[in-house]
């Protein structure tokens, strides 16, 4: 069931509290005579429609953050979308949470950020929490295409203002690598193409 419109809850709103109004109304046209039940019914109900309206209030102050948080994620989502390069993110642990590559879909496995094959000088970086880059990286094995990269990456802090990872930027080292790394790109792309023309 659709909720209503916030102009439908703030006549809904409106209509509670001249409801509530009656009581104290016709206790005043009674005059001093009025019994006390009657007054304390009038106090009650104007509790009662306060609690409400401000509850209403709030739900529709958190509606309207949540749409807001709604259309700032989806124009960052555009943005990275239109980005070219090679972004990156982990977590607060430093686990690679995404690797993704131009036209590439995301993944969460790349050699720069394994265990086994990490570089002590990234390892450090990632412990300190604080943004850095450019970062010179060599790899035994090409990754993407390219074993020499350069990375730079930003902290990301939660809804608590604690440390929650990194967000970053990757790009081949040299004129070398980056012709690998566009050969490796270009050769995902049209394998992902071939596979689309299939089905």
């Amino acid at each position: 069931m659709l909720a209503p419109p916030p102009a439908a809850r703030r006549r809904e709103a409106r209509g509670l509290a001249a409801l509530a109004l009656l009581p104290c109304q016709s206790a005043c046209a009674a005059g001093p005579s009025t019994d006390n039940g009657v007054w304390w019914f009038a106090s009650l109900a104007l509790l009662l429609v306060a609690g409400a309206a401000f509850a209403l209030g709030r739900s529709l102050e958190r509606q309207r953050n949540s749409r807001d948080l709604h259309q700032a994620r989806s124009a960052l989502q555009r943005r990275e979308a239109l980005q070219t390069g090679w972004h990156w993110q982990t977590d607060a642990r430093h686990q690679l949470l995404c690797w993704q590559g131009p036209g590439q879909a995301p993944r969460q496995r790349c050699a720069l950020f394994e265990a086994s094959t990490m570089a002590e000088t990234l390892k450090a970086q990632l412990r300190s929490q604080r943004a850095f880059g450019p970062l010179r990286l060599q790899l035994a094995v090409a990754q993407d295409g390219a074993c020499g990269w350069l990375l730079a990456g930003v902290p990301r802090l939660d809804e608590r203002g604690g440390f929650d990872g990194f967000t970053g930027r990757a790009e081949p080292a040299d004129e070398a690598d980056s012709a690998l790394a566009k050969g490796a790109a270009i050769d995902a792309l049209l394998a992902g193409c071939s596979g689309a023309a299939l089905l």
